[in-house]
């Protein structure tokens, strides 16, 4: 009986085993399922919430002089690298399209930069070549930024504005090309996100151009500080004063005839041909200039050698500062006994030169503001009419809108002189009467001569010919006014309001402060740059 027992106690534990043991199996299986949903759900989450804006917006893609930076407004500089170089490139190639297009990138749209190779000696990308020009100009900034904080400086008053401002107008334009434009710029974010990067919104944006225009303004702030002695810009500019002073002079070219090597047996018949079709063009060009009195002489004669004289008189005329003359006309044009009507010759390997000489002009005088009525004379253009500059009805249009044009300026003038004749009066004229869109119609600053600034778009600046004259009398004073016709613009009621700076001190402050001012860039502390796992992130 206890056989029997034993039997059943056995086969009872067997089930209960077995039942158990498929029980256990069937709990690891659930287990085991319920941990890989688990785990697909946590990679997708993760990788949602990497590709998320929250991410590229929070957390460092890269660290450059101890300040992070993050996908987002990483993106902000790499684009506005591919813009620069974009623009820098068409407008230096302007004349040469196809050459400008042979040196940028496919549009990202139908090729993304990483895919396009820039330099194919090292496999270099276009998206490498942007991200390194992006760290380059975060470097740079960076550096001002953290001298900027170290000095105490504040992005404020007038600088301030000027950051306010250019957000502002971002956001107005976001808003008018996604009114203009929905098809592309369903939103104005969405227009913001085509600048500067698909992560970019309004806060990011105000952040990342809070950081550059802080650094710009602080540079700006450190560069205008620089002042000097009126002994130091005296003594620079002498120092210098072939690079600086104005030449002014009048020049053709005269080309030896074209040799070809196919053309003569032996080489030693190819250099004699050269030297003699050189020869000739030397002996044309003295004689040339032998026959050459004065000014009107030598444009007639310009445009009977001139290889490059075209129907403008002032087409061989040139005036610009010594830096800038072509290195083979330096010699003969620095020396210091040249005066007026000088002629002289100058060979080349291609021909010789002809050159008559006007001035040099040392710079030393003072520059000129002044206030003014506009009133424009309706441009009239030949190429309108059948007959060009000989059809009745041309004539007919140039007189009308010149006439016009006069009377109106007649009007204004009579009423300056009848309010008194003052600035005020002048000011109040100005919003019904003038077609100047310049602030108060006010200028400042005015020379005889464009100059660009190192630091700034320009220091100062030339008008058309009738006006330089006026304010440039050596007897001019403030409260001067006259009506004055100009052949480019029309009639300008002017008001003198009075004398500058030293144009030759203007020049010469503006190269101290650009050599001073880059000694200073140059001592700031190379940042430290270093990339995150983020910064894969990154839009390339």
């Amino acid at each position: 009986m206890s056989g029997l027992f034993d039997k059943r106690a056995d086969g009872a534990s067997r089930r209960e085993a077995r039942s158990q043991k498929e029980h256990l199996a069937r709990r690891k299986s659930r287990i085991i399922s319920i941990s890989v949903v688990s785990v697909v759900a946590l990679v997708f989450i993760c990788a949602l919430f990497i590709n998320s804006n929250i991410i590229r917006r929070t957390m460092p893609a890269i660290t450059i002089g101890g300040i992070a930076f993050s996908a987002a407004e990483f993106d902000y500089f790499y684009n506005a690298a591919y813009f620069e170089y974009h623009e820098r490139i068409t407008e230096q190639f302007s004349q040469m399209p196809e050459l400008a297009a042979s040196m940028l990138p496919a549009p990202r749209w139908e090729k993304p930069f990483p895919t396009q190779v820039y330099n194919h000696d090292t496999g270099e990308t276009w998206a490498d070549f942007f991200v390194e020009w992006a760290i380059r100009s975060m470097s740079e900034l960076v550096g001002l930024y953290n001298a900027s904080i170290a000095s105490g400086f504040v992005l404020e008053g007038e600088q301030r504005l000027r950051y306010e401002n250019e957000i502002e107008g971002l956001l107005r334009e976001a808003d008018m090309y996604s009114a203009m434009q929905p098809h592309n710029y369903p939103t104005p974010a969405s227009y913001l996100q085509a600048l500067y990067g698909n992560s970019i919104n309004e806060a990011t944006l105000r952040k990342v151009m809070e950081f550059v225009f802080t650094a710009i303004s602080y540079s700006e702030h450190v560069r205008d500080s620089i002042s000097y002695s009126g002994e130091d810009l005296e003594a620079y500019y002498l120092e210098n004063r072939d690079d600086l002073d104005i030449f002014k002079y009048r020049t053709f070219f005269v080309p030896a005839e074209s040799v070809f090597r196919g053309e003569h047996e032996t080489e030693e018949d190819f250099i004699e041909a050269q030297e003699t079709v050189l020869t000739e063009a030397r002996e044309l060009a003295m004689l040339v200039a032998a026959s050459i009195s004065t000014e009107e002489d030598f444009i007639e004669s310009a445009a009977i050698h001139g290889d490059d004289f075209s129907d403008d008189p002032d087409s061989s005329l040139r005036e610009m500062q010594g830096e800038w003359l072509d290195s083979d006309l330096t010699s003969w044009l620095l020396d210091r006994s040249r005066s007026y009507g000088d002629v002289g010759t100058v060979d080349v390997a291609a021909g010789t030169h002809v050159l008559f000489f006007i001035n040099r002009d040392d710079n030393d005088y003072q520059t000129t503001s002044m206030r003014q009525i506009l009133i424009i004379r309706e441009s009239v253009y030949p190429e309108d009419y059948p007959e060009g500059e000989d059809d009745p009805d041309f004539i007919a249009a140039v007189e009308y809108y010149e006439t016009e044009a006069r009377e109106r300026a007649e009007t204004v003038f009579e009423l300056f002189l009848l309010g008194g004749a003052t600035e005020e009066h002048l000011i109040e004229l100005m919003e019904e009467h003038s077609d100047d869109s310049t602030d108060g119609g006010f200028y400042d600053g005015m020379a005889k001569f464009h100059y660009f600034g190192h630091g700034e778009s320009f220091l100062a600046m030339r008008v058309v010919s009738e006006i330089e004259d006026w304010l440039f009398e050596p007897w001019r004073e403030f409260g001067d006014f006259e009506l004055v016709n100009t052949e480019a613009f029309g009639y300008h009621l002017l008001y003198f309001m009075g004398h500058g700076e030293r144009f030759r001190d203007i020049i010469s402050g503006d190269r101290m402060r650009t050599r001073d001012y880059a000694l200073w860039k140059d001592e700031l502390p190379e940042p430290d740059v270093s990339k995150h796992w983020v910064f894969s992130l990154t839009q390339q």
